[in-house]
């Protein structure tokens, strides 16, 4: 069970809802949409870093523009 939460833990994106507000993001649904996206790419893409996680928070942002 402790290994279970550990690895838990480790897919929780380091990116906070201040992050995205600071990348210029208004608050609202949008917020929970983004974090959920960048845990799935954690877990999909093997996303290990912050700044692995700017990078995809950024291009999620500029994909939902198109």
């Amino acid at each position: 069970v402790s290994n279970y939460i550990t690895y838990i833990d480790s897919l929780r994106p380091v990116l906070t809802g201040k992050d995205v507000k600071g990348l210029g993001v208004k608050e609202g649904p949008i917020f929970k949409e983004i974090l959920d996206a960048l845990k799935e790419a954690k877990i999909d893409h093997n996303i290990k870093t912050r700044e692995e996680e700017l990078n995809f928070v950024k291009a999620y942002l500029l994909a939902k523009d198109d």
